[in-house]
């Protein structure tokens, strides 16, 4: 079977031991007609439906076929947080982790921080149970895969976490803005985020909006943030494949988190 867009030819893919194209028919629709005319052998064909079939009886799809059953989604999001609470990282922490109870104000600045965190892009990206908190659309490249915010808001996590202290938000578009909130209040926690997917290539290793047509220049608004105040704390967000950190999160923040893959 071929990658998604893989295949390049018929008669020369079906001679060389392809035996299904996907996720369309642009090459072996044509197959019939190549069989037809003798270009691939009537042995070639059967061939590959045998093997085709083969793998289907071996995996009991036809002995024992699926059946629906409910998705236990409250266990699956469990697990899905286990593994985002075990993969995120402490990068560095100049002594501002974890908050004071004392603290009486958080400005929470960024990435839709309000609303839900970021998921990765590519045809492992899972739709959330009810949709997604945020939908930005389908940036080209890879012109396909859509933009999607999970419905898992970190400032009402933060909110919940710290009662006592006045939480306020700033999306994060403007860093004037925001390094004025960041200014007046105890603590600043700007959420970064870089979206990623298969078929795009990232233009640096900072944090490019990719999303945006007018892009967000992160790196400016963090550092903004923490000559406004001392106790910044950056959380990343970089979602789909991509590890490197650069810019401003790095060298501006007091303390940085990483977290992992939403997928």
């Amino acid at each position: 079977m071929s990658d998604w867009d893989g295949t390049h030819s018929t008669i020369n893919a079906a001679l060389n031991g392809l035996d299904q194209e996907q996720p369309d028919s642009n090459y072996f629709g044509n197959l019939k007609q190549a069989v037809q005319n003798g270009s691939v052998p009537q042995s070639r064909l059967d061939d590959m439906v045998h093997r085709i079939l083969r793998a289907m009886f071996a995996d009991g799809i036809f002995d024992h076929p699926a059946t629906i059953q409910p998705i236990d989604a409250t266990g699956n999001a469990a697990i899905a947080q286990e593994v985002e609470e075990q993969g995120a990282v402490l990068l560095k922490n100049s002594g501002q982790l974890p908050l004071s109870s004392s603290v009486s104000s958080i400005a929470v600045i960024g990435s839709h921080a309000d609303v839900g965190v970021l998921s990765g892009g590519g045809s492992a990206q899972v739709n959330p149970v009810g949709g997604p908190a945020l939908n930005e659309g389908n940036p080209c490249p890879p012109c396909w895969s859509r933009v999607i915010w999970d419905p898992s808001s970190p400032l009402a996590a933060i909110q919940s976490a710290a009662p006592s202290a006045s939480v306020q938000f700033n999306d994060g578009t403007n860093a004037s803005s925001a390094a004025a909130l960041a200014g007046s209040s105890s603590v600043a926690v700007v959420f970064v985020s870089q979206w990623e997917s298969e078929a795009l290539n990232l233009p640096s290793l900072n944090f490019t909006d990719v999303i945006h047509a007018t892009p967000i220049n992160q790196d400016a608004l963090v550092s903004a943030v923490a000559a406004a105040n001392p106790h910044d704390r950056c959380p990343r967000e970089r979602r789909s494949p991509g590890y490197a950190l650069a810019g401003e999160c790095q060298r501006g923040a007091r303390s940085l988190v990483s977290g992992t893959a939403r997928r």
